[in-house]
């Protein structure tokens, strides 16, 4: 990606090592001070979260943090991953 003629490096978000990501740990550690911040960084307001269906990321009080903290929020159950609306060129392929 580039902004501006100049590349954009996004940081890549690890875990702790040996740490389970439960809903708990993923909404106040990974999202609350990595992930969140990381995005606003780069797009200030301006982006739309969508994540897959992990336990931790469709939990509830996840998917209400998301509602609250980002500008636009595509919830799991908005988002089918086997749709192939979403899927397109997977659905492009079997025509082949």
């Amino acid at each position: 990606m580039q902004d501006n003629g100049r590349p954009i490096v996004e940081p890549i978000i690890f875990g702790d090592p040996g740490v389970k990501i439960n809903s708990c740990y993923y909404r106040e550690v990974l999202l609350s001070q990595q992930l969140l911040p990381a995005v606003r960084q780069v797009s200030g307001d301006f982006f739309v979260f969508q994540q897959d269906s992990a336990p931790a990321h469709r939990a509830r009080e996840t998917i209400k943090l998301l509602q609250w903290e980002t500008p636009a929020f595509i919830s799991p159950d908005l988002w089918s991953p086997n749709s192939a609306d979403l899927s397109i060129c997977c659905e492009c392929i079997s025509y082949l």
